[in-house]
């Protein structure tokens, strides 16, 4: 039987290519904290692992019955810029595994793509090798 090999292998980004999910909780302890809101890590990893900016504060708001701070989100991604530059880093062994294809490669994500660029270019993941996370010309990331 012949092996075959994929054509396009699709990544998720946090936890995955970067070890950015604990640097990420970090922020949201603190920005809720400075809104009178304490949640453990391990909760916020539980309920919000995956949702977005804005689905988390509305869920924070229904279910603590008040507004977070109007500038939360320009907090939140302030907080989360300075760990991620002075802490970001590559999940071990990424860099080979994606040395070791041949084929097309893209992120999935429900980050913008500004944010992704940004955290995979602080770990030398965008741009540095042509086969890694560039605008391919046909329009696939």
């Amino acid at each position: 039987m012949k092996a075959r090999f994929p054509g396009l292998v699709i990544f998720d980004c946090d936890g995955v290519l970067i070890d950015s999910e604990l640097l990420a909780v970090e922020a949201d302890i603190a920005c809720l904290v400075e809104d009178g809101i304490a949640l453990s890590a391990e909760e916020i990893l539980d309920r919000y692992t995956g949702i977005s900016i804005a689905g988390m504060r509305a869920d924070l708001e229904r279910r603590f019955g008040r507004k977070l701070g109007a500038d939360f989100e320009t907090r939140h991604q302030q907080r989360v810029e300075i760990l991620f530059a002075a802490r970001l880093r590559a999940i071990p062994g990424i860099e080979a595994v994606l040395d070791s294809l041949s084929c097309r490669m893209c992120v999935a994500s429900s980050g913008t793509p500004e944010r992704l660029r940004h955290a995979l270019s602080l770990v030398g993941l965008f741009g540095v090798r042509p086969a890694y996370f560039q605008r391919d010309p046909g329009g696939a990331r």
